[in-house]
């Protein structure tokens, strides 16, 4: 009997990528640290791999991640997949406001990361509020040529 990888090994797969990324580690990297190869590695971030309980454990402890790092978001997951209204979609942000913010994108794990390494809470509230003004004045804009 062959085993089939499901959502769950597609989602934990992505929530590893995230980690990774976000700790400035490459695939050769974390392969190394774990005792693998980066073809694992791959393997695990495609969803092509399960995750054994024993490896998520190292995931865990080497990227510093919580257990609900990786799990936060399956339920409402698993409750689309009974339904049968699963899509490439579910595994991302989704549509909100008309924007899709797409996970797997390295830019924006890198702005993620870049944005929580700045240190002083002020400078990173202003910089927030300074996105913020500018999201406001393109939708200002967006009206207004209406």
């Amino acid at each position: 009997m062959v085993a089939r990888t499901s959502m769950i090994d597609l989602y934990l797969g992505k929530r590893l990528r995230i980690a990774r990324i976000t700790r400035n580690l490459s695939q050769h990297d974390l392969a190394k640290t774990v005792g693998i190869t980066f073809q694992q590695i791959q393997k695990y971030e495609k969803g092509l791999n399960r995750i054994s309980a024993s490896r998520l454990y190292k995931f865990i402890k080497i990227l510093g991640v919580t257990f609900e790092f990786f799990f936060d978001g399956v339920d409402s997951l698993l409750n689309q997949e009974d339904e049968g209204e699963v899509s490439s979609m579910s595994l991302h942000e989704g549509e909100a406001d008309g924007v899709v913010i797409d996970w797997d994108s390295k830019e924006t794990i890198v702005l993620l990361r870049s944005y929580y390494s700045i240190k002083n809470n002020s400078a990173r509230d202003k910089i927030l509020d300074l996105v913020k003004i500018l999201d406001a004045q393109q939708y200002s804009n967006n009206d207004s040529k209406k």
